[in-house]
């Protein structure tokens, strides 16, 4: 479990009524992110107990911290489907706006 503060409200990640990871690639040497490009930062998104959507970023660096913030439906949306998530009911308006 983790506990972040984020624009002044308290979120704690066991509350998430739902959760995403992120998609990784094998580059043939290692698995990296697809949504930072790295080995060694992560992202990760989740729905908050009252409706918000937030994403979690992370590094396997030694001494770094893990940060949150909320961030807004359609942007949700762009992670799920750049980390080939099906997208959740209430996100699917957004799909014909994101997609081309």
């Amino acid at each position: 479990m983790a506990i972040y503060e984020i624009d002044g409200k308290i979120v704690k990640t066991e509350s998430s009524k739902e959760h995403y990871e992120e998609k990784t690639q094998w580059n043939g040497r290692n698995q990296i992110s697809v949504n930072t490009g790295s080995q060694w930062e992560h992202e990760e998104i989740r729905l908050s107990a009252k409706d918000h959507w937030y994403i979690v970023r992370w590094s396997d660096y030694q001494g770094s911290l893990a940060s949150a913030e909320f961030i807004e439906d359609d942007e949700a949306a762009k992670w799920l489907l750049l980390n080939r998530h099906k997208l959740p009911k209430r996100l699917k308006e957004h799909e014909a706006e994101i997609c081309e």
